[in-house]
């Protein structure tokens, strides 16, 4: 098997450890909660027993009262109670290790929310295992049902919470300035390439201190080329464009020299090559 390299195994060991501490309290909750109402069970039993002796469903209920005591016992009893942890703790650490494993063989990176999707696949697997336990024997339910619902909302907000910040850095990585073509025509000429997996529109442009007001709608994986009028000269301009979905690609760009003043420049110096040759004509002549 591949190794997973040390950055995935330092968070796969903080994940486990996080599973670990949640069910752990989870269970510790329940235990209480389970000694709590058997000694209230117990404190009962004589006043309970003397008013269900004139009642017809007195043997009935006696049993039950009775089955789940010793279902209680049995469980406290021997560390039996460790035993019924370690079985909730093995499929949700199975679940996490294959979840994460599958993300990992996929492009060998942890880069694509394979944590979060192993976290929450090993939270639902072990509150559920929780909740079945509680059940065969009886322990706090209503502790344990408490903790589940707390438990599965926590999952759905810390996974669709830090999906959605994922897909937001995604989008954001995707907007790119392209290209910058200033032309001799005092304009300016934008391309900007949207990357990402969403539509967005492009609402605000700055050219150096300049500030630009429009509405481009750019698709997903397309490219449009914004011109604005801006009388440009040579030199570095900072070029940022924003939308109105809150992303941002920003760049320095390199303006080059007008052909007018670089026309110019070259009659200037085809002059003074000129007076050279007369006076080195002259020389010859002397």
């Amino acid at each position: 098997m591949a190794r997973i390299h040390r950055g995935a195994g330092c968070w796969s060991l903080l994940a486990a450890a996080l599973v670990v501490s949640i069910l752990l309290c989870t269970v510790a909750g329940a235990k209480a909660g389970m000694n709590n109402s058997t000694d209230g069970l117990n404190e009962s039993k004589t006043p309970l027993s003397d008013a269900l002796k004139n009642a017809s469903g007195s043997v009935s209920l006696t049993e039950n009262v009775s089955t789940v005591n010793v279902a209680q016992k049995v469980l406290l009893e021997n560390w039996n109670w460790l035993c019924v942890l370690l079985l909730i703790l093995a499929p949700a650490t199975v679940v996490f290790y294959i979840i994460l494993r599958m993300g990992y063989r996929a492009d060998r990176s942890l880069s694509k929310g394979e944590m979060r999707r192993a976290m929450a696949g090993a939270f639902v697997v072990g509150i559920h295992a929780l909740l079945a336990v509680s059940i065969i024997f009886d322990i706090a339910r209503n502790i344990v049902v408490g903790a589940y619902l707390g438990a599965i909302s926590s999952i759905m907000g810390f996974y669709f919470g830090s999906r959605t910040a994922q897909q937001q850095q995604a989008q954001q990585a995707g907007l790119e300035i392209e290209n910058v073509e200033f032309r001799d025509d005092k304009k300016v000429v934008v391309s900007v390439r949207n990357r990402g997996f969403m539509d967005v529109v492009v609402d605000a442009v700055y050219i150096g201190n300049k500030h630009f007001d429009l509405r481009q709608e750019i698709p997903s994986g397309s490219v449009r080329h914004i011109e604005f009028d801006f009388d440009w000269e040579a030199g570095s301009y900072e070029i940022k464009i924003c939308t109105s979905e809150g992303l941002k690609a920003e760049g320095k760009f390199d303006a080059p020299e007008k052909e007018k003043e670089s026309g110019e420049k070259k009659e200037v110096g085809e002059k003074e090559i000129r007076k050279e040759k007369k006076k080195e004509g002259k020389g010859e002549e002397k």
